[in-house]
């Protein structure tokens, strides 16, 4: 079984403890990466199916991922499911009837749900925003965010992946991500602005569904052909 896409809250992963200036703390303890202003919790974690066929996934553990008392099928893009659903729907991967929350059961579906950066990551106790961008230009995240590519997409993907769906289309986002994985990985193939592939994996920018993104419905909107992107 690959425990890196087994539906559980102790994951272990320690391959940024060793980052220069970073201090590497678990169990959601805050723990500063250098001096100005990142820090890492080291608390990977994965919901959902050991075979997905499609990977759903964030930039990083956000705010009430890290959260203590939440149960843990009830973490990963709470508050925001219904919104996750639209953009399931738009691209034609789920019929209409389709309860997400089942989603989030172990080994249930062909989804399994995560972030690219399996640990949480903040800056000056943001966990969103203007961080995303910043974290390309950080020597230390640069770092992790190497690592996790290194470690999640290589030889541990699971083989049954067909379509990962990243969460986040602003430009720089998709410009910047699509760049990383195009000088890491000697299968990528570049398609448009929202689209790539990694070997026969096809790879989609959508729009994120958090409450905070007020593009979102306008997005749907703008997009209604988007799923042949994958299809």
């Amino acid at each position: 079984m690959n425990n890196f896409y087994t539906h559980d809250s102790n994951i272990e992963c320690t391959k940024c403890s060793d980052i220069d200036d970073c201090q590497f703390t678990k169990n959601n303890e805050t723990s500063s990466i250098n001096s100005d202003g990142w820090n890492l919790n080291n608390n990977p974690a994965y919901w959902g199916s050991s075979t997905p066929k499609v990977l759903v996934l964030g930039y990083s553990k956000g705010a009430t991922q890290m959260k203590q008392g939440i149960k843990f099928n009830n973490i990963a893009f709470k508050g925001m499911r219904d919104r996750l659903r639209d953009i399931l729907l738009l691209l034609k991967l789920v019929d209409k009837d389709v309860k997400i929350n089942d989603f989030f059961e172990k080994n249930t579906g062909d989804f399994g749900f995560a972030s690219l950066i399996r640990c949480g990551i903040s800056y000056k106790g943001k966990t969103s925003g203007p961080l995303i961008s910043k974290s390309f230009n950080s020597p230390a995240t640069k770092e992790i965010i190497t690592n996790c590519v290194d470690t999640f997409f290589t030889d541990k993907l699971p083989k049954s992946v067909e379509t990962i769906i990243f969460l986040g289309s602003s430009k720089i986002y998709k410009k910047k991500l699509s760049k990383h994985f195009a000088n890491q990985f000697d299968n990528y193939r570049h398609i448009d602005d929202d689209s790539f592939f990694l070997g026969n994996v096809k790879c989609l920018f959508v729009a994120h569904p958090s409450p905070a993104n007020g593009h979102f419905k306008k997005w749907l909107i703008n997009n209604k052909e988007i799923y042949k992107k994958i299809s």
